[in-house]
């Protein structure tokens, strides 16, 4: 009975071993990373657990996020600068609600996003007001917690007028639902935010995910069906009308200027995933609730239209929605020009509500 002891023994020793010159990496790729963004933050959780949302940004982090090099999130976890609670008299406050594509993704730095640089082109024309824009996009997120956070978080930071950009999202496959999700699974998740992301923020497992991501790029244009028919999306296009209604009824109900807009997609390339055709269909509810609801539309497509798609979006072929800093400076100018020609940037605007 002990004759396979001596080895089982060996075997033990090789297996921790091995989990010492992992977490012995891990550990030394946080260390360099700390010290080559001289970051002295304690708590290095990128995104916390939130009751309403599944997570959310965490308050007060800054260092290294997704695609930017460097990220500092606000005092209530916004993707923006400082806000004040009392907003003054003279202040506008545009809060935009989205996915990757309000959130930044891609932008490479953080004032590069569309929602900085539209601030930036606000405040430059010295109209006596303090025109602030509240990123409240985060990665992943679909228009379910689009409703929740304007539910629960959005009345607090009282908005003129609420920018609302949801799709791409919207078409994911329901691998974990929002509204159904499965009770393991979402624990599972709010423990790895909680325990600061043993896997999702683990530096080793982000180094795997990247050559990951490189070999299904490399790999797609021969895998046209790599999404699968048989799972379902992750809001339906039902429920999808549904929350565009709710932001309806929430804005009217406050005083609130709403704006849809339809998310740009990459033109004049071979498009092999079946995502792009969804997003389609969420995109034409849109249209269709903004001309119901007498909603004001901005068709994002047009800030595009001349432009080389390797120029504005950062990879048109594997990912068509996602814009490069250009495609975002694009974006900033057309929510701009509708803000000035609807008569937003008057004056007298928005001195009812003060």
């Amino acid at each position: 009975m002990l004759e396979g002891f001596p080895y089982r023994k060996k075997a033990l020793k090789y297996l921790i071993g091995i989990i010492i010159i992992v977490l012995g990496i891990e550990a030394g790729l946080h260390i360099r990373n700390a010290v080559v963004n001289m970051a002295g933050y304690i708590d290095t959780r990128r995104y916390i657990p939130d009751p309403y949302l599944i997570y959310r940004p965490n308050p007060g982090y800054h260092g290294p996020c997704s695609t930017f090099e460097h990220v500092e999130f606000n005092s209530i976890g916004l993707n923006s600068g400082p806000i004040d609670k009392v907003k003054s008299h003279n202040q506008v406050r545009i809060a935009a609600l989205g996915n990757s594509i309000t959130f930044g993704f891609h932008a490479v730095q953080q004032e590069y996003g569309f929602t900085m640089q539209l601030e930036s082109m606000l405040n430059r024309d010295k109209t006596g007001k303090d025109y602030l824009v509240l990123n409240c996009g985060v990665s992943a997120y679909s228009s379910f917690q689009g409703v929740q956070f304007t539910k629960h978080y959005l009345g607090k930071l009282q908005p003129d007028i609420m920018l609302v950009g949801f799709g791409w999202t919207e078409a994911w496959h329901d691998y974990v639902p929002d509204k159904h999700s499965d009770k393991l699974a979402k624990k599972l998740t709010q423990f790895n935010l909680a325990s600061g992301g043993l896997l999702n923020f683990s530096l080793i497992y982000a180094q795997i995910t990247r050559i990951q991501k490189r070999v299904r790029d490399l790999l797609l244009p021969v895998k046209p069906n790599i999404d699968r028919k048989d799972i379902p999306l992750r809001v339906s296009l039902s429920d999808y009308r549904e929350n565009l209604k709710f932001f309806v009824d929430w804005c009217r109900e406050n005083n609130v200027v709403l704006i849809f807009w339809i998310e740009p997609e990459a033109k004049n390339c071979p498009q092999l995933l079946r995502q792009l055709s969804y997003h389609k269909d969420y995109m034409q509810v849109m249209r269709e609730a903004a001309q119901e609801y007498n909603v004001h539309l901005i068709e994002m497509d047009e800030a595009f239209a001349g432009y080389d798609p390797f120029k504005v979006f950062d990879e048109p072929i594997t990912d068509p929605g996602h814009p490069t800093p250009l495609g975002h400076k694009l974006m900033a100018e057309t929510f701009y020009k509708y803000l000035k020609q609807w008569g937003y940037l008057e004056p007298e605007a928005f001195t009812e509500n003060r």
